[in-house]
């Protein structure tokens, strides 16, 4: 009996050691294998946000080439009322990534007689339509897509905002200032934009799905939540 319970004791022993032992692996393994999987996960959150932000990013840079070239033309010949009302038109038909666009000129500039001349087109629904922007309610000259292209002469993005009174959704906007030549001086004509619709951007960015419950969401230099699975955050909240 006294053997036996040296017997007994030591092989309690070896099994409580070999349990803990047991454990601790255990423990190292799925430690280890954690760190994996999230090393998996960060590395496939990394490559799917480079690869949807590449897609856009050459979206985006034919969008710009388009005022660009008409910047372009602009500057170097005359066009009359018919012939931009054309170039616009066609310019928003034949790029399905274009919302909207606008030649908009200076006051007096394309007109003596008027303030305002910006003829706007835009998609709604399978046509293409045509109105005019500019008047005490809606002065172009003080928004930003005019005014910070104007004071810079630079082209650059706009903030994404909701355009109220012109296109009438949440958008974004390229523009380009154009020049001539007036009694030897080089002289802003105009601001040519292109607008693109926000909405092409949360579909893209909502396709990205990452693990179970994963997801991405898009922000503004600013910060400005532009596109999120909760839709009521949208323009409404920033990442701060």
């Amino acid at each position: 009996m006294k053997n036996r319970g040296i017997v007994f004791k030591l092989t309690s022993l070896i099994l409580v050691v070999s349990v803990i032992f047991f454990l601790i692996v255990s423990n190292h393994n799925s430690k280890k294998t954690q760190y994996i999987f999230k090393a998996n996960l960060k590395d496939s959150a990394k490559n799917l946000s480079y690869s949807t932000l590449n897609k856009i990013e050459s979206i985006l840079q034919a969008v710009e080439k388009v005022p660009q070239q008409i910047a372009i033309s602009l500057e170097a010949s005359t066009y009359t009322k018919e012939d931009l009302l054309s170039i616009i038109r066609q310019t928003v038909h034949n790029n399905s990534e274009i919302y909207g666009a606008t030649i908009a000129f200076e006051p007096y500039m394309f007109d003596p007689n008027k303030l305002y001349f910006a003829p706007y087109f835009y998609k709604h629904k399978d046509e293409v339509r045509l109105t005019y922007i500019g008047s005490d309610s809606y002065k172009y000259f003080s928004r930003d897509w005019y005014k910070l292209p104007k004071e810079t002469n630079n082209s650059m993005w706009s903030e994404p905002y909701y355009d109220e009174g012109a296109g009438n959704i949440i958008m974004s906007t390229y523009s380009v200032p154009f020049f001539r030549s007036i009694k030897g001086e080089r002289k802003l004509a105009g601001v040519v934009t292109a607008d693109i619709s926000l909405d092409w951007l949360q579909d893209m960015v909502s396709s990205i799905k990452i693990a179970e419950t994963g997801y991405a969401f898009l922000i503004s230099k600013k910060g400005t939540l532009v596109t999120h699975p909760r839709k009521n955050l949208i323009m409404n909240q920033n990442i701060f």
